[in-house]
């Protein structure tokens, strides 16, 4: 008999909750320093759902799709809630997954799709609507979803997008193509009801980031058959009124009138992060990543001290050429003030915590919760924000900030015992 392995394990008990109190489509992954592009790469991610009273609600009143996929007391036929984790990966010749970007700061590229770790799978659906929850969990593709009919070239197809990173949008949001950088997510129901029986539905990525031939051009197939759909929903509007910790009374105002409400609390604290790369490195604010593991011979530096119970906007900017980043930051979700000085798109109005910057410059707004239950110290404490381009993120684009009780309380040390040996790979 072979004694099983000594397995050393951690177990972390927390509120699941964002700050905005409602439901998200969320998603967990291995952040160790300088390896993380590998060992997401590898697959230790996971993607998972969240739901809230109201979100249920709508579903209880058929106001929006049921039947998450994976519910056992329903049949598969009556999934009409799925979840699809997109994401591209190389194989050799032996069918493993070949990762050989370790050394590599522009990020790998897949020349094969998967959704759920399937290579280009297909789904049947009736002529229902759907709604899908997706995550762009490639480590630098950005995807550029649309949907075609093959059989019935000029037939129009659109999302109906409800939600993004954070959870329902305040207002739905018809669209014919959608933007997806890595780690971002969008929640969209779509209505094959104009597809006729024995025909197929194509999700498609029109994203140009590296020409491959078409490889990656088809995402996934939707075959429509026949059988009883559901009856069909109307989708509220609004969606949900996004909650105003502006408002001392606690009432909601629509999202819009946000920038109004700060006039009513203390000013925000105002924070500039650029995101940029020159003399062949990546860099914020033209620093390095310095984390407790100083696997770079850096001291630890934290780049914002937050103090719990205030408000703060930071400006998010790349404005070096040929290089974009995903600028997602833990802790917190955020609500978009503007994008390059003007105000933000329909898809960023609500919480999100991943903004995508070409050669953008967003301001993000956000509230740091005071702490509510002394058994769950979830917002005090350390977190990180980068680049989630994962290989940017392994070359040290990223940054820690510490969130505190009180003004003038310095980050306590941060836990060391699971850094990596001093030979990293970052820099």
């Amino acid at each position: 008999m072979v004694a099983p392995p000594q397995v050393n394990f951690r177990l972390f008990e927390f509120q699941n909750e964002p700050n905005s109190g409602q439901g998200a489509q969320l998603w967990y992954h291995d952040h160790t320093e300088d390896f993380t592009g590998r060992n997401v790469y590898m697959g230790l991610a996971g993607f998972y759902v969240l739901e809230d009273e109201l979100d249920a609600r709508y579903q209880l009143e058929g106001k929006l799709p049921t039947g998450l996929a994976g519910d056992s007391t329903r049949a598969p036929t009556a999934w009409h809630d799925i979840p699809l984790v997109i994401q591209d990966r190389r194989f050799d010749a032996n069918g493993q997954l070949n990762y050989d970007a370790v050394f590599d700061q522009s990020g790998v590229f897949g020349d094969t799709i998967l959704v759920n770790g399937v290579v280009q799978p297909f789904f049947q659906v009736d002529r229902g609507q759907y709604r899908f929850r997706i995550l762009n969990g490639s480590n630098v593709r950005v995807y550029l979803l649309t949907l075609s009919n093959p059989q019935a070239r000029n037939t129009r197809l659109t999302f109906t997008q409800i939600g993004t990173d954070g959870g329902l949008l305040p207002k739905p949001v018809v669209r014919d193509s959608i933007e997806l950088a890595p780690a971002e997510r969008v929640e969209v129901v779509v209505d094959f009801s104009g597809v006729a029986s024995m025909q197929s539905v194509i999700l498609e990525n029109h994203g140009d980031e590296q020409a491959d031939g078409g490889r990656t051009a088809q995402i996934m197939r939707f075959d429509v058959v026949d059988r009883p759909a559901p009856p069909r929903i109307t989708i509220p509007d609004p969606l949900r009124t996004v909650r105003d910790y502006f408002n001392p009374s606690g009432t909601g105002r629509d999202f819009l009138d946000l920038r109004v409400g700060l006039s009513s609390r203390p000013k925000p604290v105002t924070r500039a992060f650029e995101f940029d790369r020159g003399g062949g490195e990546f860099s914020i604010n033209g620093q390095h990543f310095a984390g407790p593991c100083q696997l770079h011979g850096e001291p630890e530096r934290f780049d914002a001290i937050v103090v719990e119970g205030t408000d703060e906007i930071w400006e998010v900017s790349n404005s070096s050429g040929g290089w974009y980043h995903p600028v997602h930051i833990h802790d917190n979700e955020w609500q978009v003030l503007d994008r390059n000085g003007q105000p933000p798109a329909p898809w960023e109005v609500g919480w999100k915590e991943t903004f995508f910057l070409r050669q953008d410059t967003v301001r993000v707004l956000a509230h740091f919760e005071t702490e509510r239950d002394p058994k769950f110290p979830e917002f005090r404490g350390t977190y990180v924000f980068h680049c989630h381009v994962m290989e940017h993120e392994d070359h040290m684009m990223m940054s820690q900030f510490s969130v505190v009780e009180h003004q003038g309380d310095r980050p306590p040390p941060t836990p060391t015992d699971n850094c990596p040996p001093s030979t990293g790979t970052g820099g």
